[in-house]
């Protein structure tokens, strides 16, 4: 059982000792879920022509890892599967075709029926009755077909099965397999979409990034079969500390959940209403690192939101070799005129707050160590079919939602099929401009609290992280527990 305690930041009269920098990474290539998915999305759609359904949504997928049960909130590839082919769609429909996508199908649900799900017969029968917004400029729509999937990962973590399922309207208790993607490569971003821990202790080398994923899927793998701590290995690059009103807390493995920690529960330090929160991290090696520090699925520097973007790509805190840094709420703008620190809420305030449930109540660090090898002018095969559309849905008319898709995700139509466009990607540069973030998933306070100046710098590091790690700090209370 965890503390019953969800975070939430708000006034604070003090300033934050130490003056900040960040920077972000170098791009990545394409990764290997969109390699794969990419030349079977045809088939998909032949699908849904051939049986004659005009209105399709894509649901989450199951994540499976090895022989543990399949999972709803295994981290953001659960969502970020069903995006990926909800977008592909979306970009395949041409002039000719009568079939509307719907938008954001499982989010939708949640909100409208708390009662659907496809895990059951009568749930899935129940997603039918909901009216979904169309992508494109339409009214709202009952679907025909729900797509969904699974996503297997092999128990030694080096590879990946993809299975793309579908049930429909006339016979919602019958879910058929529509294909099979066998032998995906699993990397690090695939890693940290699961909401695996793992750790490459030693600096990166000039090798090629598949002998890194597979160094990466044997450690995760290891630490699953061993339920070791990834906090307690000797030469972890990054030192983490939790601390409740300034006392640390202990973390542990979660026995419910390979891959993660736990914050143990003990009553002497267990989290009271109004308590602070604060996180210490340390740079234990000899060469600068970046570090990306989430709540509830929300980095720390700008509230980057880690459902829309890889945390390759987010803004990281830059720490030279031994540095510490203290790091008590969000911080919102570069001049430190932005802090909302956190602090913990009520067991009924908690119930209250509306978190997507994979990042709820869950702490998460990665960290990027330097490349050498990589060039900072790099030109690889673009084509993210995992980016959220920037368009309010049902509004737009189609040709211009999948030119703004098509723009978003660097993918060309041609012939039927969607191909990845090559992108130049350049540093980063200094810049002092402020940069604000999104709306966070934790409760926001109006009030801010002033915080020390960032300071921008360019550092090469490498796209993917060398260590993952998440911690479930809170769960809803069982009715009758203590």
């Amino acid at each position: 059982m965890f503390p019953h305690a969800v975070l939430k930041y708000e006034s604070l009269p003090f300033l934050v000792a130490s003056i900040l920098a960040f920077a972000t990474s170098a791009a990545r290539a394409d990764d290997p879920i969109n390699k794969a998915l990419r030349p079977e999305l045809p088939k998909i759609l032949k699908y849904v022509k051939d049986h004659g359904y005009h209105t399709v949504g894509v649901l989450k997928f199951t994540v499976k890892k090895g022989n543990q049960s399949r999972i709803l909130d295994a981290g953001t590839l659960n969502t970020s599967m069903a995006l990926r082919l909800e977008n592909a769609l979306a970009m395949l429909i041409d002039e000719n075709t009568t079939i509307d996508v719907i938008h954001e199908a499982s989010q939708t649900a949640a909100a409208h029926n708390h009662g659907a799900t496809f895990k059951t017969a009568q749930g899935r029968s129940d997603l039918f009755d909901i009216a979904y917004p169309i992508v494109w400029d339409s009214p709202r729509k009952t679907p025909d077909i729900f797509l969904t999937g699974e996503f297997l990962v092999d128990k030694d973590m080096k590879q990946s099965t993809i299975v793309i399922q579908e049930f429909d309207r006339r016979q919602p208790e019958a879910v058929h397999e529509v294909l099979r993607i066998t032998n995906v490569p699993t990397d690090r971003d695939v890693l940290v979409g699961i909401g695996q821990s793992f750790v490459l202790s030693q600096p990166l080398q000039p090798q090629g990034p598949e002998d890194i994923d597979v160094a990466a899927a044997s450690d995760a793998s290891r630490r699953d079969e061993n339920r070791s701590n990834p906090l307690q290995d000797s030469d972890d690059p990054i030192k983490l500390e939790v601390f409740y009103n300034d006392t640390p807390v202990s973390l542990e493995t979660d026995p419910n959940s390979p891959g993660e920690l736990r914050v143990r529960r003990d009553k002497a330090v267990d989290p009271k209403e109004g308590q602070r929160v604060k996180f210490v991290v340390t740079n234990k090696t000899k060469e600068t690192v970046g570090v990306v520090l989430a709540v509830n699925g929300k980095s720390t520097l700008f509230q980057e939101d880690l459902t829309t973007r890889s945390t390759g790509e987010c803004t990281k805190w830059i720490l030279g070799p031994g540095q510490s840094y203290t790091i008590r709420g969000f911080y919102m703008s570069e001049d430190g005129k932005a802090l909302r620190p956190f602090k913990v809420l009520s067991d009924e305030e908690s119930a209250e707050v509306e978190l997507a449930p994979e990042q709820k109540g869950v702490f998460s660090l990665f960290v990027f160590r330097g490349e050498s090898s990589v060039a900072m002018d790099i030109s690889t095969e673009g084509g993210d079919l995992g980016r959220s559309l920037k368009m309010k849905p049902g509004v737009h008319g189609r040709a211009e939602v999948q030119a703004s898709l098509r723009t978003a995700t660097h993918t060309r139509v041609s012939n039927g099929r969607l191909l990845a466009e090559h992108v130049t990607r350049h540093p980063v540069p200094i810049r002092r401009a402020p940069q604000k973030g999104g709306r966070g998933l934790v409760v926001e306070d109006s009030s801010r609290a002033p915080g020390s100046s960032l300071n921008r710098v360019d550092a090469r590091l490498d796209p993917q992280p060398s260590m993952s790690l998440f911690i479930r700090y809170y769960t809803a209370p069982t009715p009758g527990a203590d």
